[in-house]
C-alpha cells in the first residue's frame, strides 16, 4: 500500500468517515493532490474534505504575519543598511554584493530560533580574530570590514523593526513567531496531523512537540529499516533518529522493510552529455509503452536538475494519457527571462553607441522563439534577412521600431535611462499579458510570474533611489531580486506520466522511477558553504550546513525508492574535455550495501557513451553518374555555361563543383564585422580598378606607378568607406586586414614598377575587370558549351598581350611557373585548378574578335600577399607564350575535362571528404 492510500485508510477509519474538522499539513501542494484523490476513494459515503494546508500556509496562520517578497526584503534592508553599514551601502552594487546573503542568513537564524544577538556577536569576534596581530595597525579596507561585522546585531534588529511596523516578515520570522505563539494557539480543528515530514528546523520542532504534547496534533511519517535500524549511521535515517529521540513520531508512523525485502530492477545508465539523457529516457518511456503498462499515472520521471525539463519534453514520446509537470522552475533559468534580460542587455548597449544595436544582439533576440510572442514573425523574419543582405553591423532604433513594431509603443530605445529599464519590460510584458489564452502553458506562467515580478520591482525601487542607479545596477538588480523566485507548474497529477522535480516527491510512491542527473555533484550535492557566518559558529549553533542538506536528499532519494518496483538510474560526463562525471555515490550504495542485504535487486549498468572520433579518416562519398544526372548536367552546360572556377572546383574540389554548379547550392553569407578572405579579395580588386582606370589604353610610365603608389591609401580608404563603411577600419583585426590590404596594393604597383623599369616594357591597360566568353565545341555529343567569367586585367606589353589574376592569397617562393602538362599527370591533376583557370582566360581571349591577328598571348597568376608580389606564368613545356596556332591545342585540354563530365564511361563521380 503506498503511504498516502495509508494515511487516507487511517483517518477515515479513526474519524468513521467525518474528516470535516481535521486540519492536515503536507510538504508541497502536489501531495496535497494526491491525498485528497486518496481520501475521496476512502469514503464510502460523500463527506465534505479536511483543511490541507503547506508548512508555510499553516505557520504564516498561526503567526498572522504575511511573508514579503524578496524584492521587498532587499529594499528594506537597504535602507536599513544605508543607516548601519554607510560604508557597504554608498550604491546598489556594494549592498547587493552581501545583501541577499545576509537576508538568507537572517531567515536561517529565526527558523532555528538562534539568540541572533549571540550568534552575530560571535561571528564579529571570530573575524577579527582572523585578522588580528599585536601591535599592528588596521588599514582603512580592514576597518570597513571589521565594522560590518560588528554591525551585525544591530542590523538584525533594525531590519526586523522595519518589517514589522509594516506587518512584514522574513520566512524565518514567521516560523519565530510562530514558535513563540503555539503556547497560546487555539485551534477550530478538531485534530492536527502532520504528515510526512522528516527534517524540521527548531521552530516547526517547537510547535509540533507543543501541540502533540497537548494531544492536539499528531505527526505521522514514512520510514524504511534499510537506513534506520539495519545500517548504523545511514545519513538517510538522521531525522528519523531524532524524532524517535524526542518522542515526537506518532505510533501511525510507518517503518517499511521494503527496500530490503522487495523485488527491484534497477539500472544505472551511463551517459555521455547532459543533453543526452533526454534520448535514452525517450527510449525507456518507448519501451513501457510496447510492454502496455496499464497506468501511466505510475510512471515517475524526476529531474534533481530544473534545466532538463524543456529538452526532456521535446523527447518525450507522445502518451494517449498525456504528460503532468508539477516542479519549482528558478526564474533565472526560465527561457523568457533569459529572453528579457537579453534583450534589456542589448539596449543598454544600444543606448552607450548612440542608440544603434548591434547585429549580433539582436540575431539573438530575434531568433528565439520568445520573440514570436511580442513581434511579427513575419517582420522578423524578413528584418533579418535585409539586415544580412545589407551585412550592417549596426542597426539604429528607430528603423526596429518602425519594422518589428509599427503600431506600438517603442520598445527599442536610442538612449536609456534606469527607469526606462523596467518601463520597457513592463510594456513587452504586458502587450504578451494580453494573448495569454493563445500561448502554451509553460509560456503563459512563465509570462505572469514575471509580469508580478517586474510590477513587484517596480513598486519597491523607489526605495533605491532610482537617480543615483545606473543601468547596469539596475539589470544587476533584476538578476538578484530573481534568484529566489520560482515558476511554480502545478498541474492536475491524476493522469499521465509525472515529471517532477526532487522535492515534489515528498509523500508519493509509483512503480516505475526515472532519475536524471544522477551525478555525485547533483545528488546529494559537492559539499559547499556559503554563509556570513563561519562554518564551526554555524555548527556549534546547529545552523543547517551541506551535511544536513545532504541528509534530506538522501532521505529523498530512500524513500522514492521504497515502493517503486523498475527504477532507472542516468547519470552523465560531459561530452567533452578531459574531466569525468561521476555517478552519485548513492548508486554505489544500491549496487554493493543494498544489493548485498537484499538479493531479490536485479541491478544492471548501461553504457551510452558517444565515442566522438577525434582525428579525420578519408572515406569516398560517391555520386552516381546515371541518365538523369548526365541528362542535368547537359542542360546545364548547354543553357547556363560554365566558368573558369567551375572547372577549376571539378578538378580540386569536386563536392563544391556538385554543390554549388549542378544543385546552386550557395553558402548562407552571414554579416561579416571583421574582413575575411572574400571581403579582402573584393577591397583589392576594387581599389586596383580605381586605381588604374583613370590611365585605360595609356602608357604606364615610372611617374604614373609611382604617383599610384603615393595614392593608394586614400584610394583604399575611398573603397573602404564607400562599400564597407559600417564596419571600423581603425581598431582590432580590421585595422591590421587595412595594413595588409594596402601592402597587397602596393605590391602589384611594385610589379608594374619593376616590368618597367628591368624589362623596358611599355605597359597598356587595355581591359580591367570585363566579362569574356566563348564557345567550345564538343564532338562526342554534336554541341558547343559557352566558357565565360571576368577577367580582372587585359594589358599589352610591346607585343605581347598579358592576361593577369589577382591572388590575394599567398603561394611558395620556389614556384615558378603553372604547367600545362599537369592536366595530363593523374597525380598532379587534382591540384591543377590554378592551370585550368588561367588556361580558360586565355581561349576566352585567344578567341575574342578583339585580339585577332596578335602575336603573342601569356597568362599569370600574380600572388600580392607575399612579402612582395610574385607574378607566376602559365606555361606549355617550357614555352610560357600562345598564339593563334596553339589555339586547337589549349582548347583540347578544355574540352577533355568537359567530355568527361559528359562521359557515361566514367560511371562515377567521386569525392574525397573527410569524415569524423
Amino acid at each position: 500500500m503506498k503511504f498516502l492510500e495509508y494515511i487516507a485508510d487511517t483517518l477515515v477509519s479513526e474519524h468513521n468517515g467525518k474528516l470535516i474538522n481535521l486540519l492536515i499539513v503536507v510538504p508541497t501542494q502536489r501531495a496535497r493532490v494526491y491525498l485528497l484523490r486518496n481520501l475521496a476513494e476512502k469514503s464510502e459515503n460523500p463527506t465534505i474534505a479536511p483543511h490541507i494546508m503547506t508548512m508555510d500556509q499553516w505557520m504564516s496562520k498561526v503567526a498572522a504575519l504575511e511573508v514579503a517578497s524578496p524584492v521587498r526584503l532587499y529594499a528594506e534592508l537597504f535602507q536599513v543598511g544605508k543607516k548601519c553599514l554607510h560604508q557597504r551601502c554608498k550604491n546598489l552594487t556594494d549592498f547587493l554584493s552581501w545583501g541577499p546573503q545576509v537576508v538568507r542568513d537572517f531567515d536561517a537564524i529565526d527558523q532555528q530560533l538562534i539568540n541572533p544577538k549571540s550568534i552575530l556577536t560571535n561571528t564579529a569576534r571570530a573575524k577579527s580574530l582572523e585578522y588580528w596581530e599585536p601591535n599592528r595597525h588596521k588599514g582603512h579596507l580592514e576597518q570597513i570590514f571589521e565594522e560590518f561585522y560588528n554591525s551585525l546585531p544591530a542590523l538584525y534588529e533594525e531590519f526586523k523593526n522595519r518589517l514589522q511596523s509594516s506587518n512584514l516578515a522574513t520566512r524565518g520570522m514567521v516560523y519565530r513567531k510562530a514558535a513563540e505563539l503555539i503556547d497560546t494557539y487555539t485551534s477550530a480543528e478538531e485534530k492536527i496531523y502532520f504528515i510526512g515530514f522528516n527534517a524540521l528546523t527548531k521552530s516547526e520542532y517547537k510547535v509540533i512537540k507543543t501541540l502533540v504534547d497537548q494531544n492536539k496534533a499528531e505527526l505521522i511519517s514514512d520510514f524504511d529499516t534499510y537506513y534506520t535500524t539495519e545500517t548504523a549511521n545511514h545519513e538517510a535515517g538522521r531525522f528519523y533518529n531524532l524524532l524517535v529521540n524526542k518522542r515526537l513520531l506518532s505510533e501511525k508512523s510507518i517503518l517499511t522493510d521494503h527496500l530490503l525485502k522487495t523485488s527491484k530492477k534497477i539500472t544505472h545508465h551511463r551517459i555521455s552529455g547532459k543533453t543526452h539523457q533526454v534520448d535514452i529516457v525517450a527510449q525507456i518511456v518507448q519501451r513501457l509503452k510496447e510492454r502496455k503498462i496499464e497506468d501511466f499515472r505510475e510512471v515517475a520521471i524526476v529531474l534533481p536538475d530544473e534545466s532538463m525539463l524543456f529538452p526532456l519534453l521535446h523527447h518525450l514520446p507522445s502518451v494517449d494519457s498525456g504528460i503532468n509537470v508539477t516542479m519549482n522552475i528558478p526564474l533565472i533559468k526560465a527561457p523568457v527571462f533569459q529572453w528579457l534580460m537579453k534583450f534589456l542587455r542589448a539596449t543598454d548597449f544600444a543606448a552607450q553607441n548612440g542608440g544603434k544595436y548591434y547585429f549580433r544582439h539582436l540575431q539573438s533576440i530575434l531568433t528565439d522563439g520568445v520573440a514570436q510572442l511580442i513581434f511579427c514573425n513575419t517582420s522578423i523574419s524578413q528584418f533579418l534577412e535585409k539586415i544580412n543582405q545589407e551585412n550592417r553591423i549596426f542597426i539604429e532604433a528607430h528603423a526596429l521600431n518602425s519594422v518589428l513594431l509599427p503600431n506600438t509603443k517603442e520598445l527599442f530605445k536610442d538612449l536609456m535611462r534606469p527607469s526606462d529599464i523596467l518601463n520597457i519590460a513592463l510594456e513587452i510584458f504586458e502587450q504578451a499579458f494580453h494573448h495569454l489564452s493563445n500561448l502554451h502553458i509553460f509560456e503563459a506562467e512563465q509570462i505572469s510570474l514575471i509580469r508580478k515580478f517586474l510590477q513587484e520591482l517596480n513598486e519597491t525601487l523607489n526605495a533605491f533611489q532610482t537617480e543615483s542607479l545606473s543601468n547596469k545596477e539596475v539589470l544587476y538588480l533584476m538578476e538578484e531580486a530573481a534568484e529566489p523566485y520560482g515558476i511554480n507548474l502545478l498541474g492536475e497529477p491524476l493522469e499521465g506520466i509525472q515529471i517532477m522535480g526532487m522535492l515534489e516527491t515528498r509523500l508519493l510512491d509509483f512503480q516505475h522511477v526515472i532519475l536524471l542527473s544522477a551525478n555525485d555533484d547533483i545528488i546529494p550535492g559537492s559539499p559547499s558553504y556559503q554563509s556570513i557566518i563561519p562554518y564551526d559558529i554555524a555548527v556549534a549553533y546547529e545552523l543547517p550546513e551541506f551535511r544536513y542538506q545532504q541528509a534530506i536528499k538522501s532521505y529523498h532519494y530512500y524513500r522514492l525508492l521504497q515502493r517503486a518496483e523498475e527504477i532507472h538510474l542516468l547519470s552523465y560526463s560531459p561530452a567533452s574535455g578531459s574531466e569525468e562525471g561521476t555517478p552519485s555515490r548513492f548508486i554505489y550504495q544500491i549496487q554493493w550495501e543494498l544489493c548485498e542485504k537484499n538479493k531479490n535487486i536485479q541491478f544492471s549498468e548501461e553504457n551510452h557513451n558517444q565515442f566522438i572520433r577525434t582525428t579525420p579518416h578519408p572515406g569516398i562519398f560517391i555520386i552516381e553518374k546515371d541518365e538523369f544526372f548526365i541528362k542535368e548536367l547537359k542542360q546545364k552546360l548547354f543553357e547556363k555555361g560554365i566558368t573558369p572556377s567551375h572547372l577549376a572546383n571539378y578538378l580540386e574540389r569536386p563536392e563544391s563543383f556538385y554543390t554549388s554548379y549542378l544543385l546552386e547550392l550557395r553558402e548562407y553569407e552571414e554579416i561579416e564585422e571583421d574582413a575575411n578572405v572574400k571581403i579582402t579579395g573584393n577591397i583589392v580588386h576594387e581599389t586596383l580598378q580605381k586605381l588604374y582606370s583613370p590611365y585605360l589604353n595609356q602608357i604606364l610610365t615610372q611617374n604614373v606607378l609611382k604617383n599610384m603608389m603615393g595614392n593608394a591609401e586614400a584610394v583604399l580608404q575611398s573603397c573602404l568607406e564607400e562599400k564597407y563603411g559600417f564596419m571600423d577600419w581603425n581598431k582590432g583585426k580590421n585595422f591590421l586586414a587595412s595594413k595588409i590590404i594596402l601592402q597587397m596594393i602596393k605590391n602589384q604597383i611594385q610589379l608594374d614598377l619593376e616590368t618597367v623599369q628591368n624589362n623596358k616594357n611599355e605597359i597598356v591597360i587595355l581591359h580591367l575587370e570585363e566579362q569574356f566568353s566563348c564557345q567550345i565545341s564538343i564532338p562526342s555529343i554534336n554541341g558547343y558549351v559557352r566558357l565565360y567569367g571576368k577577367i580582372d586585367r587585359i594589358q599589352s606589353e610591346n607585343n605581347l598581350i598579358r592576361i593577369i589574376d589577382y591572388k590575394t592569397g599567398s603561394v611558395k617562393q620556389n614556384v615558378q611557373k603553372l604547367n600545362l602538362n599537369n592536366l595530363q599527370n593523374e597525380k598532379k591533376r587534382s591540384k591543377s585548378g590554378k592551370e585550368v583557370q588561367l588556361l580558360s582566360y586565355l581561349i576566352m581571349v585567344l578567341k575574342n574578335e578583339h585580339f585577332r591577328g596578335k602575336s603573342y598571348f601569356s597568362a599569370s597568376l600574380n600572388f600580392l600577399r607575399n612579402s612582395k608580389g610574385i607574378s607566376v606564368p602559365l606555361s606549355e613545356e617550357k614555352n610560357e607564350c600562345f598564339n593563334a596556332n596553339t589555339i586547337v591545342n589549349c582548347e583540347n585540354y578544355i574540352r577533355q575535362i568537359l567530355e568527361e563530365m559528359l562521359s557515361v564511361e566514367e560511371e562515377k563521380l567521386r569525392f574525397l571528404k573527410s569524415l569524423s
